[in-house]
């Protein structure tokens, strides 16, 4: 009994109130009493060091098992990524399906998700289904604005979908995270080209001139950058700078000798400066590389300019054989024949004195026979057609375009 009346004395008096009067508001402190001070005297007893090792332990293990669950959810779309990574040169179709797979499994914290959604958006890109490409490239973007290659190929895809405003925001963007890209700078400047061609309007000096001026800095940060040679060859002819025009195009064919569209090119660029035999000459190498119909038609047009006749029926016979349902070449078939017996009418040839006898015997014989020699019909004089000054040039789209390994 001494005991607790001391104990609620303590609790009064000492500590008791002091602990009611810093832990709880007024209101409360008239309600409390010794017992609630005795209840908590005796759980701070049975807190022993053991039990707060023991609870430090289990927070600790809680907290590693979330780690490895975290750590087993994230390996399977990690997986599926790396098989697609591998696959994707090889066998684009299962790497897709690898890519689909992984995004199907991760989560908005996943580090390689947005490169995911880059894979797989180049591989639609390639496929050419550009607008779904166009989706992924904005998620990728969406999950790390840094992603340079996704904002290039936007720019990309816009382009391909002749979408200037939309290409220029994505270049932009691109632009200023390296503004030392030469792919940037080119792609820049087909879209300066492409916003005359999809107007209509007259090539206007000032979009050119910008084209023109992206062109070269990709070329500056590129030396070996064929495309941009090619394309700032075709800006400069449009300006009437014929000279700079031929020398990006041989430069062009001197990185790639296969280009076949650039000797076209040249063949053109000398037909403006009325050089038909040096148009002629590259035409035919065109051709040797690749059976280039624009190439068939203007070659065509040539020899009949410079009566070239041999050419003119080696060429035709080449073309009818590669394009026999062309109007173009059908039409030029009626003045020029396919068989080289029945080219051009040959020269008569020299009979025997046995055929010129034969001759005058059968004229006697229808002399006697006839009282009266009946006039010759009248014909009309033999006349040539004339063949057509120029073949109608009904050029593809992408007569200059690069071939379909270049997409752009």
């Amino acid at each position: 009994m001494k005991k607790v009346e001391g104990m609620k004395k303590r609790v009064e008096g000492g500590v008791g109130k002091t602990f009611v009067d810093k832990s709880f508001p007024r209101p409360f402190q008239k309600t409390l009493n010794g017992k609630f001070f005795c209840s908590l005297h005796s759980l701070a007893r049975r807190v022993t060091l053991k039990n707060v090792a023991l609870f430090i332990v289990t927070l600790l293990f809680l907290g590693q098992t979330k780690d490895l669950c975290a750590g087993e959810l994230s390996a399977v779309p990690e997986a599926f990524y790396r098989e697609g990574t591998e696959l994707s040169k090889t066998d684009p179709e299962q790497a897709f399906r690898k890519f689909s797979e992984a995004l199907k499994e991760s989560t908005p914290a996943w580090n390689h998700l947005s490169d995911c959604f880059f894979q797989r958006g180049v591989l639609l890109f390639d496929k050419g289904d550009i607008p779904n490409a166009v989706q992924d490239f904005s998620l990728a973007i969406e999950a790390d604005q840094k992603n340079f290659e996704a904002f290039l190929f936007m720019g990309k895809c816009y382009f391909m979908l002749r979408k200037s405003e939309e290409c220029l925001q994505a270049l932009q963007t691109a632009a200023q995270m390296d503004p030392k890209n030469a792919e940037v700078h080119y792609i820049w400047a087909r879209m300066f080209m492409m916003e005359i061609e999809t107007s209509g309007k007259m090539l206007e000096a000032n979009v050119v001139s910008a084209a023109i001026e992206h062109f070269t800095q990709a070329i500056d940060l590129n030396k070996k950058y064929t495309e941009a040679y090619y394309y700032r060859a075709l800006a400069e002819a449009a300006t009437g700078n014929s000279k700079k025009a031929l020398k990006d195009l041989q430069q062009a064919i001197k990185i790639n000798p296969e280009l076949y569209q650039a000797w076209y090119q040249i063949a053109q660029v000398y037909l403006t400066v009325k050089l038909p035999e040096e148009a002629l000459e590259s035409l035919e190498k065109c051709l040797r590389i690749h059976e280039f119909k624009p190439a068939y038609q203007l070659i065509l047009s040539i020899c009949q300019e410079l009566k070239a006749e041999d050419k003119l029926k080696k060429y035709l016979t080449e073309a009818l054989k590669l394009y026999p349902a062309d109007p173009d070449f059908k039409k030029l078939r009626e003045f020029y024949k396919e068989s080289p017996q029945e080219n051009i009418p040959a020269k008569t040839q020299p009979i025997s004195k046995q055929q010129a006898l034969a001759k005058e015997k059968s004229e006697v014989q229808y002399n006697v026979a006839s009282t009266e020699k009946p006039e010759p019909p009248v014909q009309a004089p033999v006349v040539k057609k004339p063949l057509p000054a120029k073949i109608p040039m009904k050029q593809n789209k992408n007569t200059s375009e690069f071939p379909e390994e270049n997409w752009y």
